[in-house]
């Protein structure tokens, strides 16, 4: 599978756990079974219903609701109970209906409000098959027209697995699937540093073959690395990896640091371009290339010490080095981002100008990797 590819596998069992759990939810879904209406012309008068069979294996609900429209500053106290065929309640409760509104008013702003409370639900089970009843009782009334209760019962057979641990795996893999889409740029990064020569690439969509590989380090820094690359036309390319350093404020006001290892294609200056950013930089402040400002950032820049192998052999070289980076500072995700190093080598006098834009996952594929000798 190719890393392009990879989020596909969480993302499948991320699929399969919204299907287990729309599957749990499934089992959830009630069917009414019973729908009886209890009209009071008295309180606390007890009305037990016409019963019906109930399976201990099924999962019930009792509903309760008023049965015409709950009037404006209306109240009622009810009870409900449920009874077995000797008349013992399995189980009861009390709720209040009632209705009430208003005016609000904040901030010079004002507007209504209308709440009420018409209606009771709860789920029961029962212990054994047999007859049971639903007991309505109205302990108290206040301006209400009438005391007409509709009364409910709906079953469902619960799932053996319920939904909740589909949902549970669904967030995992949701997140597992955008963790690993989020590193596809660091996992093509890791194998172009494994490249060796004969290894092959598509750099947007050109297929290129590595000619040879460069190694170098700084004293304490990462190793980078520089891939010289051909077309089937003999035409170079080079693709780099090269970490910089960016200082930044934490939350605390402290200054903290951390380093962004990029994937990096060098980029041709023309002559005029060349000549441009060599005026510019006298400033020593910023430059102005293919219509992005960069400044220089002076972490980065400074004097070193360049240890270079290539073909068993190595080098060192002594620099000064002017980075120019865009604002705010670019993330290994920010394609096309550019990036201007201005190399002075103090042993030969050599003056080195790079361009170079930021690579990402969706720029190469991988199509043969040959690990270096």
């Amino acid at each position: 599978m190719t890393i392009r590819d990879r989020p596909l596998i969480p993302a499948f069992f991320a699929l399969f756990c919204l299907v287990g759990a729309i599957y749990g939810m499934m089992g959830e879904r009630k069917t009414l079974i019973y729908n009886e209406t209890a009209n009071f012309a008295e309180l606390n008068t007890p009305q037990k219903l016409i019963g019906l069979e109930l399976d201990p294996e099924r999962m019930y609900t009792l509903n309760i609701l008023y049965a015409m429209p709950m009037p404006v500053n209306g109240a009622m106290d009810v009870g409900a109970a449920v009874l077995n065929s000797d008349g013992e309640e399995l189980l009861e409760l009390e709720d209040s209906y009632w209705r009430e509104t208003g005016v609000w008013r904040e901030g010079g702003e004002s507007g209504t409000w209308d709440e009420q409370n018409a209606r009771t639900q709860f789920n029961f089970r029962v212990p054994d098959a047999g007859t049971y009843s639903p007991q309505i009782t109205l302990f108290s009334a206040r301006a209400v027209p009438a005391a007409a209760f509709k009364v409910q019962i709906l079953r469902s057979k619960p799932r053996i697995v319920g939904s909740w641990p589909f949902w549970l795996g669904l967030l995992i893999f949701i997140g597992v699937a955008a963790y690993v889409a989020n590193g596809r740029t660091k996992v093509t990064r890791k194998h172009l540093e494994k490249m060796g020569s004969g290894s092959k690439l598509k750099l947007r969509g050109e297929l290129l073959t590595v000619v040879d590989v460069r190694e170098h380090r700084e004293p304490g820094e990462e190793t980078g690395y520089e891939l010289r690359l051909q077309n089937h036309r003999g035409e170079e390319h080079f693709i780099a990896i090269e970490t910089y350093e960016e200082e930044y404020t934490d939350s605390e006001g402290d200054d903290c640091y951390r380093n962004h290892r990029y994937m990096l294609h060098w980029l041709e200056l023309s002559p005029d371009e060349l000549a441009s950013v060599s005026q510019q930089a006298h400033n020593q402040r910023w430059v102005r290339v293919r219509n992005t400002t960069l400044s220089l950032d002076r972490n980065n820049s400074g004097s070193g010490s360049l240890t270079t192998r290539f073909e068993g052999e190595t080098y060192q070289s002594n620099y000064k080095a002017w980075v120019y980076l865009p604002s705010p500072f670019p993330r290994i995700h920010a394609g096309g981002a550019l990036i201007l190093e201005h190399l002075l080598y103090e042993d030969r006098g050599e003056h080195e100008w790079s361009l170079m834009e930021i690579l990402t996952w969706k720029d190469i594929e991988i199509i043969e990797l040959k690990p270096r000798a």
